[in-house]
């Protein structure tokens, strides 16, 4: 097997390290004095055996001393290990100093190779929670109660820092440095939320789903997305996913991510046309929800099935409704929910920074970035630990938050499509509200409601949605009886011209609009008819008298000059309409 693993530490850094593994002396030397050359002394032990569950192979670590001096670990297969040329092979091609002549060199190995390993230890196939959901794996540990020796999952050998996930500062460092100020954004108090949202997706058993940030450039999307990555350990935007690698790459760097947020620097990033970049983002939406990766035969290795449960967040310049259009296309109510377009400037400002009154000072980009870079990591363990210990009650509570919120957000008039997302937004908030009962953040319950409506709201009024063609179409008829003349404006001689006129009542405004003129108010068919069906119902539209039948619309009125046109007449409340 080919070296799977390479790190390089201090040799005080694996003083912590089980030292019983240790090779002692070879033909009368000394223990642990081998070989010397200068003033480096070699080393080699064998310190464990790993259980990849990836794949269902072992490893064996291995601890030797490069020519630097420092200490290195290198994870072979035992075939590998067993095999005095092809151990000696690899150990020179990690640096490690070895004997020139065989009569030293192959003794020295075989009794490495021989020796045996009492500490057992195991990779897990993927990161997030195990299937006990006692414990949950990140990359170099696990938090909680694993059945195993869990010391994170086996990750490839790669230069690539969007792989990378650092921890830097402290909860409280994070909490003064990253969470406070950020109540100046609903933006970056959603995106935070979302970052706590990810990890109990498994809780209410939802499947992946992301949002969309957009806005102008320089508004602080990718803020946004850095502030969501210092909660996990990407606090930089070189260590955020890339829209510019490949789809098996983002595939491959999911699972890593399980549980967790995956956040993804802006769209902007992506190779080709507004056509190609959509239909790419169109496809990823689905792959993403789906939660796996490309299947493949059998006889690939199990690790090439791994499998997601994540909330992406990314961002660009434009929403991905708008680019859609610029495709000549609109998005299916499939797409939409599973990737939510969602305002980044909620305010009347040019950037995310909507809630400035709330903190007395404001930071500069530069130290907002900093400030993400060096406090980063830790609060996501802290999360996880609390949330494992009060795990029965936090389970109801979450469902509870999850449903008041949707109750309070959703309108009578809602679609599917409306419902789905105030779901989604409704496990931000109860996320949020989880990082407030166990002080990770330092907001207020009421702070936060007010944030994740707002956000909520935003987003839903760019959906497909019924309830979101109804609500615009009416607020449009309003807007136009509005500005109707009023019957004492007109001339009562001849109103062939007029397209209607309003008249005020006791309690209401008596409105006449020419049928061919209401029917044109509306931005579609599908808009008119949901409008129209609901003055019917709710009886705010004059109906002609049948004997059988369904009730139709009265289409004949007289007008003031005496004549009678094809028209509709409409009953709206002079005081302020609540519905």
């Amino acid at each position: 097997m080919k070296v799977t693993e390479l790190h390089f530490s201090s040799h005080a850094d694996l003083d912590h390290l089980p030292l019983r593994n240790r090779v002692h002396g070879v033909h009368g030397t000394k223990p642990q004095e081998m070989f010397m050359t200068k003033s480096h002394m070699l080393e080699i032990r064998k310190t464990a055996r790993i259980l990849d569950q990836a794949t269902g192979n072992y490893l064996e670590r291995i601890e030797f001393r490069t020519s630097s001096g420092k200490m290195a670990i290198l994870e072979l297969a035992p075939s590998t290990v067993s095999d005095p040329r092809s151990f000696a092979k690899h150990l020179r091609d990690a640096g490690a100093i070895l004997p020139t002549g065989g009569t030293l060199l192959k003794p020295l190995l075989e009794a490495v190779a021989g020796t045996l390993c009492s500490v057992e230890l195991v990779y897990a196939a993927q990161g997030g929670w195990t299937k006990n959901g006692k414990a949950f794996v990140r990359f170099d540990k696990a938090i909680g109660q694993p059945l195993a020796n869990i010391v994170g999952f086996r990750r490839p050998r790669t230069n690539d820092l969007r792989t990378v996930v650092k921890r830097y500062g402290s909860v409280e460092s994070w909490k003064s440095a990253v969470a406070a100020p950020a109540q100046s954004s609903s933006i970056l108090m959603f995106s935070i939320s979302a970052a706590f949202a990810a990890p109990i997706l498994k809780v209410l058993g939802m499947n992946t789903f992301g949002f969309c940030m957009f806005g102008e450039s320089r508004s602080g999307k990718t803020l946004a997305t850095v502030a969501a990555g210092s909660v996990i350990g990407k606090g930089t935007v070189a260590h955020l996913l890339d829209w510019n690698a490949t789809d098996n790459r983002l595939q491959e760097q999911l699972p890593e991510l399980n549980d967790c947020i995956a956040p993804i620097d802006d769209l902007m990033s992506m190779k080709g046309t507004d056509r190609e970049k959509y239909s790419r983002v169109k496809s990823l939406a689905y792959i993403f929800a789906l939660g796996a990766g490309t299947g493949r035969h059998s006889s690939y290795s199990a690790a090439s099935a791994e499998n997601w449960r994540t909330i992406v967040l990314s961002s660009n310049e434009l929403s991905l409704r708008d680019l859609a259009a610029r495709s000549r296309t609109e998005r299916n109510a499939g797409e939409t929910v599973r990737f939510i377009d969602l305002p980044a400037t909620l305010g009347s400002g040019q950037d995310i920074f909507d809630r400035k009154s709330e903190v007395r000072q404001q930071l500069s980009w530069q130290e907002w970035f900093k400030a993400c870079e060096k406090n980063q990591g830790h609060v996501f363990e802290a999360f996880l630990r609390l949330l494992i210990t009060e795990k029965p009650e936090i389970r109801k509570l979450i469902k509870d938050h999850v449903r008041n919120f949707a109750s309070s957000v959703q309108d009578e008039m809602d679609g599917n499509l409306a419902r789905d997302i105030a779901a989604k937004f409704g496990l931000v908030y109860a996320a949020g509200r989880i990082a407030i009962k166990f002080r990770l953040v330092p907001w207020t319950s009421v702070s936060l409601g007010e944030v994740i409506r707002k956000c909520y709201f935003a987003a839903r009024d760019l959906l497909p949605d019924e309830g979101v063609m109804f609500r615009s179409g009416k607020s449009t008829l309003l807007s136009f009886l509005q500005k109707l003349p009023k019957s004492t404006e007109i001339d009562a001689r001849e109103n062939s011209h007029l397209v209607g006129f309003r008249e005020a009542r006791l309690r209401h405004y008596r409105c006449l609009v020419k049928r061919d003129k209401f029917n044109r108010i509306f931005q579609s068919e599908a808009q008119h008819k949901l409008v129209l069906n609901w003055l019917m119902a709710d009886s705010r539209i004059t109906l002609a008298a049948t004997s059988t039948g369904p009730r139709k619309v009265k289409e004949q009125h007289f007008w003031p000059d005496g004549e009678r046109y094809r028209s509709v007449e409409i009953m709206w409340p002079r005081v302020r309409d609540r519905s």
